[in-house]
């Protein structure tokens, strides 16, 4: 199965690898009981060559990146200009955030056209409830870091209705 969601950023600034890994420290034992899992190491995948990002390196605003973990699913992130993906903000919003008012769609489809590009979480071959332990502590420590919206991809976990969240919506939905 596979489980993807789109974090639309209402900053600019890019984050490090350190501040996300910071981020996922806190929040991994926050969401769940403590887990036994190592924390997992970044890695970028450029045409084929795959680089372990260093510690103040920056997460690109167009990128493929992948955590390895000691699990067998893959969790990724990936960064997408809305240019090179020819994104239509308003309309992607209006399609995918119908849970927002469209006065706050519409000021966050200037956020987002402003800051240029969105974040893609995601997880592949999961067939267990303790591999979204990561996922989600991604998911939200990313989000968190650009403040931004989280919206639903492709397949959802349940009891997560379509629409456009807060992370802290979203803790509040999975907890």
């Amino acid at each position: 199965m596979t489980i993807e969601f789109e974090i639309i950023p209402r900053k600019k600034k890019r984050f490090t690898w350190n501040e996300l890994r910071d981020n996922l420290r806190e929040l991994r034992p926050q969401l769940f009981p403590p887990t036994a899992a190592k924390m997992p190491s970044l890695w970028e995948l450029d045409r084929g060559i795959e680089r372990e990002i260093t510690a103040e390196e920056s997460i690109g605003s167009e990128g493929q990146y992948r955590f390895e973990t000691d699990k067998q699913y893959t969790l990724f992130l990936g960064t997408y200009s809305n240019v090179a993906t020819y994104t239509n903000e308003e309309e992607w919003l209006a399609d995918y955030a119908m849970n927002l008012a469209p006065d706050l769609r519409k000021t966050l489809a200037a956020q987002w056209r402003s800051v240029g590009f969105s974040y893609d979480v995601g997880i592949k071959g999961i067939r267990y409830d303790p591999g979204l332990v990561d996922f989600f502590a991604v998911l939200l420590s990313a989000a968190q870091l650009c403040d931004g919206y989280i919206l639903l991809k492709e397949r959802k976990p349940s009891g997560i209705p379509d629409g456009a969240y807060l992370p802290e919506e979203i803790r509040n939905l999975i907890e």
